[in-house]
């Protein structure tokens, strides 16, 4: 049971440095303002999320059935208290997994602020543009297109 908690979480951690890579080809994309590009990325990351869940999934099924344990506490379950549980070269990597799967959340989370914000100041930066070719409700040229 151990080798297979320690596979899912592996291949969690697979899948959260794909999506921490998605988000940083996104940042680029916002700064270049490239929406072609953002849009796309945005279908990959719904699908590497889709993937996450699936996989968060089959974890928490197993944790419930190796440790006999309900849901709610198989969710709210921590990899440190896992840890305490273990000795030797067992403990030791799932604690390597856990400090490597903490920093790429935060990274991650970080990486997704820096969006967050880019992609306001674009959504900002355009409403001030429309703002300048309508005044106020008033159109300010009489252009036909």
């Amino acid at each position: 049971m151990l080798a297979k908690l320690h596979s899912f979480l592996k291949f969690e951690k697979d899948l959260i440095d794909k999506l921490t890579k998605l988000a940083e080809e996104q940042r680029d994309a916002l700064v270049k303002f490239d929406m072609i590009k953002v849009e796309q990325l945005a279908i990959y990351q719904d699908d590497l999320v889709k993937k996450i869940r699936e996989a968060e999934e089959k974890r928490i099924k197993l944790l419930m059935n190796w440790m006999g344990i309900s849901r709610m506490e198989a969710v709210n379950l921590k990899l440190s208290s896992i840890e305490r549980r273990l000795e030797g070269a067992q403990m030791l990597e799932i604690k390597r997994l856990r400090i490597a799967l903490k920093k790429l959340v935060s990274n991650l989370q970080n990486l997704n602020n820096t969006n967050r914000v880019l992609a306001n100041r674009a959504k900002s930066s355009i409403q001030n543009m429309m703002m300048m070719f309508v005044g106020g409700g008033h159109q300010m040229f009489n252009v036909k297109i």
